[in-house]
């Protein structure tokens, strides 16, 4: 029996429009939970995984197998064109750069369609040695170009000279200068301004003039030089090809140079690269592979190549990157990819997670949204980039929304516009790769695209539900009759019972909500004294804990015909009543069906939506 003081606290004022209920339900909030976007790689996704090759070299492979892995039907073949020099970007916006020479001679010269040796103010050439200190490059806006010491101008001129610096020129000399934090030895190092380029003054363009693409190789960073030789080999390989189809496209007039010392083109570090951690074994795998390149029907082949992948390669076609049809490249095909998660590779990307403001996501899919409630990914490129979304939410007015997406400004491949939603959202939010696998609200992971996603994140926002472990829910366990307890305890903000009821609780987590359950008089046990609190619950016996909670009111019809006879009929035809529950898909109830921990947290919000009057 339940005192009349307890019944008095359960029963407590509740605002005009809210039903009588047990015990003080929670407001249910109208949370706007981070989107969690999940995925592999890092990178375009396209040609070599450079993780991957790592695993594959690992594993015994090859050199020329992990090449025609992933560039089908190429031949690797050798050139003489390796020899040939080539200019690096190594900046197209520097201001006021300091160069030391740390090691050897350098010599300044002045190029215009010649070079010739700098003078300084009293006719001498000018040679800058460890001993000057730096000497710093200045452009200005007025068309002039300067060389400087701390304040003394040692050459000034107009900016149509090109101010070149020559290091070594083979391995007798070593000449070595640092400029913007990079050192280098080999050729020179070029100051220039140019209305044309995007470096006009005060702004310069920096080169570096490395007198072959071989000692251009041995400065690229795009592989620890610790790895395996096979993969520092493939890398080495597939560097040159792409430097040498870079140079043959002549020099970029953005920079004054074939290829940038960027990611955007490859990483160049320099004497930094050669002479760094394990530079040795990059330097020997450059010279075991001179002049060695990727070519396909006898051209040279597009060597893309990135970090690692999501489980496979994309097509070009596909990829944020790049806006060449996949006819152009039938090399470059969408390839399975194990190797990047491969553990012996120990790639850190090899699953990320990024979280984005709910708000921020909503508005970028359609401007309509002010809050989203789950997303679904519909399709996907055959490299497993998501191609369109589902995405509900509610509009300004609260009103459910949902709406497709595919991308905003789409981008061109050929002669028409392709649109792909992992390739904008890659860029849009900065996205490690656009090979995403889910995305899903904070603040579970496993529960992404569920049905009961919004509902799970609703509870979790109120305090009502907790995972199973950290960053995960198990929607699709099923609830026990303790963890039922539990929620409706915390839902329904039971007071504390005053006496325990079953004794075959003692020691559960849940035993207080266990008992104050029994005490609020939503349930009896299994038996008499007996709870048994690890029994699964089912849907009918879910139906009489919140027709009891919520004091339903009787039905006039009966929703269901798989229910009859059962002791829980009565119950599930009042929740049907109140649109607590339609039932299953196949027009049934199921009344002795599991309830999954997922579909009891929409169950409850309905509840307490409808105990606030809602």
């Amino acid at each position: 029996m339940i005192s009349a003081l307890l019944a008095a606290c359960l029963l407590l004022a509740v605002p005009s429009h809210a039903r009588a209920v047990v015990g003080r339900p929670i407001d249910v909030p109208t949370p706007s939970p981070a989107v969690q976007i999940t995925g592999s790689g890092w990178g375009h996704g396209v040609g070599m995984s450079q993780y991957g090759a790592q695993a594959q070299a690992l594993a015994g492979w090859g050199v020329n197998r992990i090449l025609r892995y992933w560039y089908r039907g190429v031949e690797i073949t050798r050139t003489p064109d390796s020899d040939k020099a080539i200019v690096v970007g190594m900046a197209t916006a520097a201001t006021r750069p300091d160069v030391v020479v740390e090691e050897g001679v350098g010599q300044w010269l002045g190029c215009t369609t010649k070079c010739e040796r700098l003078l300084g103010p009293a006719g001498q050439r000018l040679t800058q040695t460890p001993e000057a200190g730096p000497w710093t490059v200045v452009a200005t806006t007025g068309g002039r170009l300067a060389l400087r010491r701390g304040t003394e101008v040692l050459w000034e001129g107009p900016s149509t000279i090109r101010l070149r610096l020559r290091l070594s020129t083979d391995d007798r000399q070593r000449d070595v200068a640092r400029v913007l934090r990079t050192r280098h030895r080999w050729g020179s190092l070029e100051f220039s301004t140019s209305a044309a380029a995007e470096c006009s003054a005060p702004q310069l363009c920096v080169t570096a003039r490395v007198p072959s693409v071989e000692r251009y190789l041995r400065g690229i960073a795009e592989m620890p030089s610790s790895w395996a030789a096979a993969a520092l080999r493939a890398q080495a390989t597939v560097g040159r090809t792409y430097a040498l189809r870079m140079r043959a496209g002549g020099l970029r007039p953005s920079c004054r140079c074939h290829l940038l010392a960027s990611p955007a083109h490859q990483a160049y570090a320099a004497l930094d690269k050669e002479e760094g951690f394990s530079g040795d074994r990059w330097v020997a795998s450059v010279a075991a592979t001179a002049g060695r390149v990727v070519r396909h029907n006898g051209a040279l082949a597009g060597t893309f190549y990135s970090s690692s992948h999501g489980g496979r390669s994309e097509r070009i076609s596909d990829s944020y990157a790049y806006s060449a049809p996949a006819s152009a490249y039938p090399y470059l095909r969408s390839v399975a990819d194990p190797w990047s998660s491969d553990p012996r590779a120990g790639n850190p990307y090899a699953r990320w997670t990024r979280a984005v403001g709910n708000a921020a996501f909503a508005r970028y899919v359609d401007r309509r949204l002010v809050r989203v409630t789950g997303v679904t990914i519909r399709s996907r490129t055959a490299g497993g980039t998501p191609e369109e979304l589902v995405v509900s939410g509610h509009d300004r007015a609260g009103d459910a929304l949902t709406t497709t997406f595919s991308g905003v400004d789409g981008k061109q491949v050929g002669d028409h516009r392709v649109w792909i939603a992992g390739a904008e959202l890659k860029q849009r939010f900065s996205l490690r790769s656009q090979q995403i696998s889910r995305i899903g609200l904070a603040p579970f992971s496993d529960d992404d695209g569920n049905a009961h996603e919004y509902t799970i994140a609703t509870l979790a926002a109120a305090g009502v539900v907790t995972g199973c472990a950290p960053d995960r829910y198990c929607p699709g366990a099923p609830v026990s009759r303790a963890q039922t307890a539990a929620l409706l305890a915390r839902a329904l903000q039971l007071p504390s019972p005053g006496s325990d009821l079953f004794v075959d609780d003692d020691g559960s987590v849940h035993e207080r909500d266990i008992n104050a359950a029994a005490t609020a008089g939503l349930t009896t046990g299994c038996r008499p004294q007996r709870f048994c609190p690890g029994r699964r619950l089912r849907r009918g016996q879910m139906a009489s804990l919140l027709a009891r909670a919520l004091r339903l009111p009787a039905a006039t019809s009966d929703a269901f015909s798989d229910d009859d006879a059962t002791t829980h009929e009565d119950n599930i035809n009042r929740l049907a009543a109140a649109g607590i529950t339609s039932g299953r898909p196949d027009g049934g109830f199921r009344p002795n069906g599991s309830v999954t921990r997922a579909q009891l947290t929409s169950f409850l919000v309905r509840a307490l939506r409808w105990a606030a009057g809602r």
